[in-house]
């Protein structure tokens, strides 16, 4: 501000604002806002409106706030808030320039949420979100705060910020330096202030795997979407798994359907790394480390020990989780293929650091060791880290990004030419999981019998389905999953083997696209899958005549 010369004027230079509330505060910080826009340079107000009717509202003059980030949201059945007046208001906010984000959640419960604190972090300081290093294996770090992570040393006697230093080791102190995984965490409060774990029930989840393995195929439909409050815990089912979870040895396959967001919870698997893979609705997967965002035709990898929420963007979400008890997963080994190729190191993306010092009575950690559940409380936020350095890190890969490989002359390549991960096993060239994926590619074989062929595999093999454009009536369908033992015969219907041999030369030998509007996958592993008494109850009845009965050709 300043007087002028003489005339008795003032002027007043105007510094926009940050404008935030919660509640009856958002209401306020709206009206603020949409009557003194020039004031304003971004407004924070969830679980708020514009106060009276909006009928009353004068249209905006123009197009005031060009360019303010204006954060809003609700839960889905927040009695406080009439979800036409938030609807209004963002119509309001949008009309007259401002970057209007919504960020709703499930439920009732009339607060402000994890994803809202996320979002939110950018409207309040005006500085956009900080993308995560990439490149898979890499000993990356990442610091919120200019100084959290020290330079020199890993545990100094006095933190400039005062933070703790925490260790998180998933492989022993003397494993060899390549196949070390450690990270060291610089964190408001150490996690060592979590309450005693108790016992926790979740009756789906199963990490007994001791009866006979499963040899028959197998096939489930996708899972029905909850009607009772489920997260990302709660809705966790497992179909299938070998080996022992106690004696890190084996895997599991889960499929997970929820409709609420983890808001107040959090958990951590002792047992492994966790392949999570969306097939529907988006999710921000909240880790100590930061926050990735996952789609569906991305996965996420989750470290064993690493603590994470998975929040929802959507009414509901559903998908996959592949768990491997053993090895962690690594990039297959490209060999003759060259230097490039399928799964690129550089595509895979670790989370940018991100932390709160809030306090949060009652919020619950669920730790999984040996199969069992277990839970403690503690009294505030664990997304506590402000800095953290090292290589046991989460990542997301977009499964677009895959480069695949395959036979450009004749005959068929076997599926391991589209692996993206693998957990191997200790004996040469078996695996406890590999993650294959069957991207858009091209297929230029002549004379070839171009689906999939007839096929006795060693491999026990687990498909699922993200995307896919079903018939009516189809089992085949996103969500679905089905299950191939180890030297049980299987193949393509009678169907495909009619339309191949009916084709003519050149319509058989054209050059075409495959897997353009689909997006299937597979689990392999050598250790053969045992179903647990939900994956038994469950298949569907006759599944090995989903594939038709193939008559005789044979001619002499």
């Amino acid at each position: 501000s300043g007087s002028g010369s003489g005339s008795g004027s003032v002027s007043v230079s105007v510094v926009p604002i940050v404008l935030a509330g919660f509640s009856q505060g958002a209401c306020l910080a709206l009206e603020v806002a949409a009557r003194f826009p020039g004031l304003v340079a971004g407004v924070f107000a969830p679980c708020g409106a514009r106060i009276g009717q909006s009928t009353e509202w004068a249209a905006p003059a123009g197009q005031p706030l060009t360019g303010v980030p204006v954060l809003l949201g609700a839960a889905e059945a927040d009695r406080f808030i009439a979800r036409a007046d938030l609807e209004a208001t963002a119509a309001w906010f949008r009309a007259a320039g401002a970057n209007v984000d919504v960020v709703d959640t499930q439920g009732d419960r009339h607060e402000i949420t994890l994803a809202q604190r996320l979002r939110g972090r950018s409207v309040l300081t005006g500085e956009p979100a900080r993308e995560g290093a990439t490149g898979f294996g890499n000993v990356l770090t990442s610091q919120a705060i200019e100084g959290a992570v020290p330079a020199l040393q890993n545990t100094p006697r006095l933190h400039p910020n005062g933070l703790y230093a925490e260790q998180l080791n998933a492989t022993g102190f003397t494993t060899p330096r390549a196949d070390t995984h450690r990270t060291w965490l610089y964190r408001v409060r150490p996690s060592a202030q979590r309450r005693e774990l108790l016992g926790f029930v979740q009756p789906r989840i199963s990490a007994t795997f001791d009866g006979a393995p499963e040899i028959n195929l197998c096939g489930f439909a996708p899972l029905e979407l909850p009607t009772d409050e489920r997260d990302f815990v709660d809705g966790l089912t497992t179909v299938c798994g070998a080996g022992s979870a106690r004696l890190r040895r084996g895997y599991a396959f889960h499929l997970y359907a929820a409709n609420r967001s983890m808001e107040r919870r959090a958990l951590y698997n002792a047992d492994g790394e966790l392949l999570i893979l969306p097939e529907l609705g988006a999710l921000t997967v909240m880790t100590e480390l930061g926050a990735l965002e996952v789609a569906p035709g991305q996965l996420a990898i989750i470290p064993r020990g690493i603590v994470f929420s998975v929040l929802l963007h959507g009414p509901a979400a559903r998908g996959y989780v592949g768990e491997a008890f053993g090895r962690r997963f690594q990039l297959p080994d490209r060999g003759p293929i060259g230097s490039n190729g399928l799964a690129d190191a550089r595509h895979f993306r670790a989370p940018a650091a991100w932390f709160e010092d809030r306090l949060a009575p009652g919020f619950e950690v669920v730790g999984k060791l040996g199969g069992a559940l277990h839970v403690a409380t503690q009294d505030h936020s664990p997304f506590d880290v402000a800095g953290w350095h090292g290589n046991l890190v989460p990542f997301v890969y977009d499964l677009g990004a895959f480069s695949p490989s395959g036979n450009v002359r004749f005959d068929h390549g076997d599926p391991s030419i589209h692996t993206v991960l693998s957990a191997p096993l200790d004996e040469q060239g078996t695996h406890t999981l590999d993650l294959v994926t069957f991207p858009p590619r091209w297929d230029a074989t002549t004379g070839t019998f171009r689906p999939p062929f007839f096929h006795r595999n060693v491999t026990a093999e687990i498909n699922g389905i993200i995307r896919e454009t079903a018939q009516p009536g189809s089992p085949f369908r996103p969500g679905a999953s089905f299950v191939t033992p180890s030297l049980t015969a299987y193949g393509v219907s009678a169907r495909a083997v009619e339309h191949s041999r009916t084709l003519n030369d050149a319509e058989a030998d054209r050059p075409v696209q495959l897997g353009v509007d689909s997006l299937w996958f597979q689990l392999e592993s050598a250790l053969s899958p045992v179903l647990t008494p939900w994956g038994a109850a469950h298949r569907l009845p006759e599944w090995s005549a989903t594939w038709g009965s193939h008559p005789s050709y044979f001619t002499r």
